[in-house]
C-alpha cells in the first residue's frame, strides 16, 4: 500500500521496475498481480486460522489489522481473480461472522471477538471503493484529482484499470475507453481544465482575469504546466501533449479550435503550439515566442477530412528527455471549438499556415472588394531558405479539388506588395495533372498597388492544389525577405466548359470583346465571346522566346480508333508582330497534322484552325492554340493583338462513314450522295463535300486543302492499301484531286481523279510495300494553280469512305510460331508457399470482445480443436509435445511475427496437448489423490487443503504446467509428503 502511494504521487521504486514489462500496477509488487494476490491471499489464510485461538488484545488488533492491509492489498492490486477471491472470502467472513451469534460454540465466540476491528473496517473499505467508482460524478472525481497533490496522469490510469478489472467480471465487452469515459466523462467546459481538456500533472490556475486574460469568464480556471509534469519522449524530444478535443466530426465541415496560452518570460522549452491532425487547413498554430509573457490566442482552423479528429496543445523542449532543465512554465486556459464557413474576408477560414492578421489595409489602389477586409500576411517562420537552390520560398495551399470530368475551376485572390519588397516573384498557382491558366504573378512594377491575380483550369487526373506565395533568389541566407506581401479575398468558381465563355478554356489573363469584328467575322458563331491577348498578357517564356498558349483540352487515348478534333477561330490585327499563330496538338506518339497556323498573310481576317489526331492507346492529348514572339522575355514590346473564339474539342470514334471523324477542314455534309455511279459508295455512307469554303495551304503558286484521314504503323515488308471514293462537280475549275500514301514506301502511292470524267462517282485505289519501320498515312487532296486561296474557286469535291488497310508481313515461321505459343509450357507453375509464420486452418474466435472469459474459453475451444482435428491416434494418446505453442502464439497473436509461445492458460489441457490421454488421466489421478489425502488430515493440514484449493483457483485459469506455479506444484505434493511421514510413523511404532 505504500509502494502504491508513492506511485501515485509519481515515484516508482526502481528495483520493481521489469525491463520489457514495465511497472507493476496498484498495491502488486510483481509485474503478476495474480500472483501476487495468490501471495497475499496465503498470507490471509495463514493469519484467519488464529482467529479461532484466543488472544490478547493488541495481537488480536495486529492480527486484524494484517488481515485488513492483506485484503486491501489484494482489493487495489488490479488483479480480477483477485478481486474474485477476496469477495468469496468477504462473503464467508461475514458468514462466520454471522452463525457466531446463532450458534453456540467457544471457538465461534473467539472468532467473533477477535473480528470487531476487521467487520467494520473491511466494510467501510468496500463501501469506499463503491462509493469512489459508482458514487461520485465525472466531474467530482476529476475536480477532486485536479485539486490534490497525486500525479493525474497516474492517478486516473490506476483507478480505470481498477475499475476494469471489476466491472469486467460483470460485462466482459467492457474496454478501457469505455471506463474512462465513465470515470472521467464530465460534460466539456471551457472553464474548468478537469471537464476533459487538460491531460497530465498540470497545476490548476485561478483568477485568469487577474492575470491579464479578460476574454474569459471571471471563474475560468487554467492549467500550468512546467518542470513538473511528466513528458513524452520522442526523436530526442520532451513533449507534453493535451488533448483539448477528440470525437466525431461531420467530414467535410470545417472547424475553428482555439486555446488562450501564456507563457513565462523564463521559459526555456522551444516551443508550444495548438494542432489539429485534419489534413485540410491549418493544422499548426505556434506561440509567438517572441512575445513571452502576454497571453495569445491559438487557433486552428480545420476540415474533418474523416470522422475521428483531435486538437491538442503540445509544449516541446527539444533534445532533452525531461522536463527537469526546464526553466519557467505555459498556462492554457478557455479552449473553444465550433463550426464554420468559408468567408473570403475572413483568412481564419480559409488559411492552411498560421498568419498575422491585418485589418488595416494599406492605401493601394483597390481593385474590388477589400472594404471590411482582413488581409492575410504571412508568418515569417514559414518563410524558409532553401539553400540547395539559393531561394527565399513561401507557399501557401488554399484549395484541393479533385479530378471531375468537364470541370473549370476558376480561383482568384487579391495581392499587396509593399514598395519596399525586394523578392523576385509573387504568384497566384495551381499544380497537378492540370491544363489551363495554372499561373498568374503579381506585376512587381506596380508595387504598392492591390491586383487581382486569377487562374483557371482543368484537372486532367487525380488532385489538384492551389496556393500563393512569393520567392526571392538569394546567395545566402543574410540576403533575406524585406518588404511584406498581403493576401486577401479568395474566390473560388466551379465551371463548365463553355465555348462562348473564354475563362473556361484560357491559359493566360485576357480581354473579353464582345461583339467581334473584323473581315470574315460571318463564319464565327454568332453570340460568340472572344479571348483577346495582347502586351497586357503575362507571357511564357522558353529560351530566347516568349509565348502564350490557352489548353482547348486534353484526353487520353482509350482505344486505338479513338480521334480528336479540335477548331478554334482565329483573329490576327494587322500590327501584329509575333509568328506562328497556330492550333496545335501534343502527343508522343500522334497521328494526323499536329497543327494548323493562321495565314499571317492575310492578317486582319478571321479564320477557322482545325486539327484531326489520333494517337496510340494510352497515350495523353491535347491541343492549344500559340503564337510566340522571338527575342523577347515578356510581351511589353509585342504589337497588335490576337483573337481566338468559339474553340470546340470532340473526342470521335474513327468512323470511314462520317466524315465529322476524320476531316480537319470546313467541309458540307452531303448525304444522300448525288451524282452518277454513285451506288458504287456503300450504303449509309455521309460524304464530306469541299468548296471554296474550304480552308487550305499555300505551296509556290499553288493552293491545296489536305486532309489525312488515317494512319498506322507498319514493318518493313508489309503491304499497305488505301481508297476513296470521289465526286467532282462539273463546273470544279480546281486543276488537282488525289489520293496519296505518304511514309517509308514504294508502290503505286498516289493516283489522281482523271478531270475529264468530272460528274461521275469513281474509287481513287493506291497501294505500295514498306520500306523502313513508322507510320504510313492515307491523305486525299485538291488544289488550284495559280492562287493564294480558294475565294475563286467553283464547284465542289466529294470524298466518301476512305480506307487505310495495313498487313503485316510474317516473320517466323509455324514451328516458331508453335513453340513461342506453347512457352509457357517449359515453365511448370508452383503454387506459392504459405508464410512460415502463418498457421492456416478452419477456427474461428468467437469471444474475441469478451476480456472477462473469451480469452480464455476461445484458448480452450482451440486446444480441443487441435486435439480432435489436428492430432493423430498416437498423438491422442502420448501427446504431440510443445508444439502446440508456436501454434498458440500464430493462432492468437499474429501482429507479432516474432512470438513463438503461447499456451491454454489451463494445465489441464496443456497436459493434454504435450502428453495426451494418457498423461491427462496420471494428472488427474495426482490432483484427485492430493485432494483426497487434504480430506483425510483435515483436522491437522486443514488451511493447507484450502489452500491447495486456493491456489488450483489461479493456476486453472493461467497455468501451462501442472505444477505451475511453484508453489502450486508444492502444495500438490505437500500431501503425499504429509502421508508417507505419517506412514512412516505408524510402521516405525509397531
Amino acid at each position: 500500500m505504500l509502494k502504491l502511494y508513492f506511485q501515485l504521487k509519481g515515484q516508482i521504486w526502481g528495483v520493481l521496475e521489469v525491463k520489457g514489462l514495465g511497472y507493476p500496477l496498484g498495491t502488486s509488487l510483481a509485474i503478476d498481480d495474480n500472483f501476487f494476490t495468490l501471495v497475499c491471499f496465503v498470507g490471509i489464510l495463514f493469519a484467519s486460522s488464529f482467529l479461532f485461538t484466543v488472544k490478547k488484545k493488541w495481537q488480536s488488533v495486529l492480527l486484524q489489522l494484517a488481515l485488513i492491509v492483506l485484503l486491501v492489498n489484494i482489493m487495489l492490486a488490479t488483479s480480477r481473480r483477485g478481486l474474485i477471491i477476496a469477495a468469496v472470502f468477504i462473503v464467508s467472513f461475514l458468514l462466520f461472522w454471522l452463525s457466531s451469534w446463532f450458534i453456540n460454540k467457544n471457538r465461534l465466540k473467539v472468532f467473533r471477538s477477535n473480528s470487531i476491528l476487521f467487520i467494520p473496517s473491511i466494510l467501510l473499505t468496500v463501501f469506499f471503493l463503491w462509493y469512489l467508482v459508482f458514487g461520485v460524478s465525472p466531474l467530482k472525481r476529476s475536480q477532486w484529482l485536479a485539486t490534490s497533490d497525486f500525479n493525474k496522469r497516474v492517478t486516473s490510469s490506476y483507478i480505470n484499470w481498477l475499475t476494469i478489472s471489476g466491472k469486467s467480471i460483470f460485462r466482459g465487452d467492457i474496454s478501457y475507453i469505455d471506463v474512462k469515459k465513465e470515470n472521467w466523462g464530465a460534460n466539456f467546459d471551457p472553464r474548468f481544465p478537469y471537464t476533459g481538456w487538460a491531460s497530465g500533472n498540470y497545476h490548476l490556475v485561478d483568477n485568469l482575469n487577474e492575470l491579464g486574460l479578460k476574454e474569459v469568464p471571471s471563474d475560468a480556471q487554467g492549467a500550468k504546466v512546467g518542470r513538473w509534469v511528466q513528458p513524452l519522449k520522442s526523436k530526442g524530444n520532451a513533449y507534453y501533449i493535451s488533448k483539448l478535443f477528440e470525437g466525431r466530426f461531420e467530414p467535410g465541415r470545417r472547424y475553428l479550435a482555439s486555446v488562450y496560452c501564456y507563457m513565462s518570460r523564463d521559459f526555456n522549452g522551444n516551443w508550444a503550439r495548438i494542432s489539429s491532425n485534419g489534413k485540410k487547413g491549418i493544422s499548426h498554430w505556434f506561440y509567438d515566442i517572441d512575445q513571452k509573457g502576454k497571453w495569445q490566442k491559438l487557433q486552428t482552423s480545420f476540415y474533418a477530412d474523416s470522422n475521428d479528429v483531435r486538437v491538442s496543445l503540445f509544449v516541446c523542449k527539444e533534445k532533452d528527455s525531461t522536463f527537469n532543465n526546464l526553466n519557467g512554465f505555459v498556462i492554457y486556459a478557455y479552449p473553444e471549438l465550433k463550426e464554420i464557413s468559408t468567408d473570403p474576408a475572413e483568412p481564419i477560414t480559409w488559411a492552411t499556415k498560421q498568419f498575422v492578421s491585418v485589418s488595416r489595409l494599406p492605401d493601394g489602389t483597390r481593385n474590388g472588394p477589400l472594404d471590411s477586409v482582413i488581409a492575410f500576411m504571412p508568418y515569417k517562420k514559414h518563410i524558409k531558405y532553401r539553400d540547395n537552390i539559393g531561394l527565399w520560398l513561401y507557399r501557401e495551399n488554399l484549395y484541393r479539388y479533385t479530378f471531375k470530368k468537364d470541370i473549370r475551376y476558376n480561383s482568384s485572390i487579391f495581392a499587396y506588395v509593399s514598395p519596399n519588397f525586394n523578392g523576385d516573384e509573387v504568384a497566384f498557382y495551381a499544380e497537378g495533372n492540370i491544363f489551363g491558366h495554372t499561373k498568374h504573378t503579381y506585376d512587381l512594377e506596380r508595387k504598392g498597388t492591390w491586383q487581382k491575380l486569377n487562374i483557371s483550369f482543368n484537372i486532367f487526373d487525380g488532385d489538384a492544389n492551389v496556393g500563393f506565395g512569393f520567392r526571392k533568389k538569394a546567395n545566402s541566407p543574410t540576403d533575406s525577405i524585406k518588404g511584406y506581401v498581403l493576401f486577401a479575398y479568395p474566390e473560388e468558381k466551379i465551371l463548365k466548359f463553355d465555348p462562348n465563355n473564354p475563362i473556361t478554356w484560357a491559359g493566360s489573363n485576357f480581354k473579353r470583346v464582345y461583339p467581334l469584328t473584323g473581315d470574315n467575322v460571318e463564319i464565327v458563331p454568332n453570340q460568340s465571346v472572344g479571348l483577346k491577348v495582347d502586351r497586357g498578357t503575362q507571357a511564357r517564356v522558353s529560351k530566347n522566346l516568349a509565348y502564350n498558349v490557352n489548353p482547348i483540352g486534353k484526353v487520353r487515348f482509350r482505344v486505338a480508333n479513338q480521334r480528336v478534333k479540335t477548331s478554334v477561330f482565329a483573329y490576327v490585327s494587322n500590327d501584329f508582330n509575333g509568328e506562328k499563330v497556330r492550333l496545335g496538338g501534343s502527343s508522343k506518339k500522334l497521328g494526323g497534322n499536329n497543327a494548323t497556323y493562321y495565314d499571317l498573310s492575310r492578317k486582319g481576317t478571321w479564320q477557322k484552325l482545325t486539327i484531326n489526331n489520333w494517337g496510340e492507346t494510352g497515350e495523353v492529348y491535347y491541343s492549344t492554340t500559340y503564337f510566340e514572339l522571338p527575342k523577347a522575355k515578356d510581351f511589353k514590346n509585342l504589337k497588335g493583338y490576337v483573337i481566338y473564339a468559339h474553340p470546340e474539342f470532340k473526342v470521335l470514334k474513327h468512323n470511314p462513314k462520317n466524315p465529322e471523324t476524320y476531316t480537319a477542314s470546313t467541309f458540307l455534309k452531303e448525304y444522300p450522295l448525288k451524282g452518277s455511279n454513285a451506288d458504287i459508295v456503300p450504303k449509309g455512307v455521309v460524304g464530306a463535300k469541299y468548296n471554296k469554303t474550304t480552308e487550305g495551304k499555300r505551296s509556290g503558286l499553288n493552293y491545296y486543302s489536305r486532309t489525312l484521314y488515317w494512319g498506322e504503323m507498319a514493318e518493313p515488308g508489309d503491304s499497305v492499301f488505301g481508297s476513296v471514293y470521289c465526286y467532282v462537280s462539273p463546273d470544279f475549275n480546281g486543276n488537282l484531286v488525289r489520293l496519296e500514301l505518304t511514309g517509308k514506301i514504294t508502290g503505286s502511292s498516289k493516283q489522281n481523279y482523271n478531270l475529264k470524267t468530272k460528274g461521275e462517282w469513281v474509287q481513287l485505289k493506291v497501294s505500295g510495300l514498306v520500306k523502313g519501320k513508322g507510320r504510313v498515312y492515307g491523305s486525299y487532296l485538291f488544289g488550284q494553280k495559280g492562287v493564294t486561296d480558294f475565294k475563286n474557286l467553283k464547284g465542289y469535291v466529294t470524298f466518301a469512305y476512305p480506307q487505310l488497310v495495313v498487313k503485316h508481313h510474317r516473320k517466323t515461321s509455324l514451328v516458331e510460331e508453335k513453340n513461342m505459343n506453347n512457352l509457357a509450357s517449359l515453365f511448370p507453375f508452383h503454387g506459392s508457399l504459405s508464410a512460415a509464420d502463418t498457421i492456416s486452418d478452419d477456427f474461428k474466435p468467437l469471444m474475441a470482445n469478451d476480456r472477462f472469459a473469451g480469452p480464455r474459453i476461445d484458448r480452450w475451444r482451440y486446444a480441443i480443436y487441435l486435439y480432435t482435428k489436428k492430432y493423430t491416434l498416437i498423438q491422442k494418446l502420448i501427446g504431440g509435445g510443445f508444439d502446440y505453442t508456436y501454434r498458440f502464439a500464430r493462432k492468437f497473436h499474429p501482429e507479432d511475427p516474432k512470438r513463438d509461445f503461447d499456451y491454454p492458460h489451463n494445465p489441464f489441457l496443456s497436459v493434454l496437448l504435450y502428453s495426451g490421454v494418457l498423461g491427462l488421466l496420471v494428472y488427474i489421478w495426482f490432483f484427485v489423490k492430493s485432494l483426497y489425502l487434504y480430506y483425510i488430515y483435515r483436522k491437522e493440514y486443514w488451511i493447507f487443503g484450502i489452500i491447495y484449493l486456493v491456489t488450483f483457483f489461479y493456476a486453472f485459469f493461467s497455468s501451462n504446467s501442472p505444477f505451475e506455479p511453484a508453489f502450486f506444484g508444492l502444495m500438490g505434493a505437500l500431501p503425499y509428503l504429509i502421508h508417507y511421514s505419517k506412514k512412516s510413523n505408524e510402521l516405525r511404532d509397531t
